[in-house]
């Protein structure tokens, strides 16, 4: 039975879907484009609050586990104003792109070849925003003959980005190319570039997502017998990689460079390079130093102190510190926990470590129960992604891209469910 809409419904959902696609838009750009995302949410809230009908979107909130979720870990975020010390710190890092959960699961759900456009016009936006650094960085090229220039930070920088932040902007786009209805050649099309685009800006974690994210829709979708060219392909690409001098050989060449005494080394000196896992490893040491000395286990010390309290490890430890501020000429100052887990642990606590784990065990759960490879995916995106860098739920167009794509998984989810009970009606 077709159910027709009234011209209030089409204008709202018209309205809904152009700054949902804003919002995806903007977080693409990130950075300086923050204002753009910002006000992509308020619009989508606006909108919301202008729609009206409290009472039906209240029984929607009602049967969203993501809703409790997302809303437990924003409450955390405002608990810590009241348990840091540098309370304004600790209310400007208060995520409020957690809004965006309530939107979509109150909201009347999007027709799904609404969300296949929204997930595709992320993708092409993606697509567009990396050929532009690509075509940049051509442009140093042919200047200075660097071929740097098409590396890591290098190419990132060309479109005011970084590597981190345009890796996870492709492998989420591999994800969506991998799940969306389309031509068998757009798919293959799209994952090259987006594969090439990977390699180059060279983050180990991501390089890793991406190749398991691969393997598994693989293995799930193709019969047996088309396996063979696929796997062959990535077989050949790992070891062309691994058996030739390359750029990308040499960024997992850097791991030989961690030394065991890191971990207990009562001092280091301005001149010690760290490599990334090193790094790491050593924010976990100071981490725990933290969480002992404020005996903050449970509630943690705070968002508003959390990194302030590093910086401090880091001084005490004399590490590089370049011009002793925390900006980017800050040496290691600059740099966050790199860990998601780590964060969330020291900020909030044992508390916040398990709302953590469990708003990402609900994403997978979610993805698993009802076959919905793209929720898988983003699980696994932001699941492994999370033990190196704290990308995927820390800053403004971070969240706010992760919540939405995943809000429009669960959208196709009950999209499904409605139509299979009206079909049985």
């Amino acid at each position: 039975m077709q159910v027709i809409e009234s011209r209030k419904e089409i204008i709202f959902n018209k309205l809904y879907l152009i700054f949902t696609g804003l919002l995806l838009i903007s977080a693409i750009l990130g950075g300086r484009f923050g204002s753009i995302n910002s006000i992509s949410t308020i619009a989508l809230l606006v909108v919301w609050i202008a729609e009206g009908d409290f009472s039906t979107k209240w029984k929607r909130l009602k049967g969203s586990p993501l809703v409790y979720f997302t809303t437990f870990y924003f409450l955390l975020y405002v608990l810590s104003i009241w348990i840091s010390k540098d309370k304004n710190q600790a209310f400007n890092l208060v995520q409020r792109e957690f809004v965006i959960p309530i939107i979509f699961a109150s909201k009347k759900t999007f027709k799904k070849e609404h969300i296949y456009f929204l997930l595709k016009l992320f993708v092409y936006g993606t697509f567009v925003w990396m050929s532009l650094a690509s075509i940049l960085a051509m442009k140093q090229y042919f200047t200075s003959g660097d071929a740097s220039v098409f590396l890591y930070h290098a190419l990132a920088y060309n479109v005011e980005s970084s590597a981190i932040f345009a890796s996870m902007l492709c492998v989420i786009s591999v994800a969506v190319i991998l799940f969306v209805p389309a031509s068998a050649r757009w798919k293959i099309v799209m994952y090259v570039f987006f594969t090439i685009w990977l390699l180059l800006l060279s983050s180990r974690m991501f390089l890793f997502i991406h190749l398991v994210i691969s393997a598994v829709n693989l293995f799930t979708y193709l019969p047996r017998k088309y396996r063979a060219i696929p796997v062959g392909g990535i077989f050949a690409i790992v070891a062309l990689l691994t058996f030739t001098n390359n750029p990308v050989k040499s960024r997992f060449q850097e791991l030989e460079l961690f030394h065991t005494s890191y971990l207990t080394q009562p001092t280091f000196n301005e001149g010690i390079y760290f490599d990334g896992l090193s790094l790491r490893l050593i924010y976990i040491r100071f981490s725990s130093e933290i969480m002992r000395e404020h005996n903050s286990y449970l509630l943690g010390v705070g968002t508003g102190d959390a990194a302030n309290l590093l910086r401090d490890k880091i001084r005490a430890y004399h590490m590089h510190i370049g011009d002793g501020s925390n900006s980017e000429k800050g040496g290691y100052l600059q740099y966050s926990f790199h860990n998601v887990y780590l964060e969330s642990f020291v900020s909030f606590g044992i508390i916040g470590l398990l709302a953590v784990l469990m708003l990402y065990g609900y994403i997978g759960y979610a993805g698993i129960k009802n076959r919905m490879a793209l929720l898988r995916d983003m699980c696994i995106i932001i699941f492994l992604s999370s033990f190196t860098d704290v990308i995927v739920i820390n800053d403004q167009c971070d969240l706010s891209l992760i919540l939405t794509v995943c809000c429009l998984s669960i959208t196709l989810i009950q999209t499904d469910k409605n139509k299979y009970s009206e079909q049985h009606l």
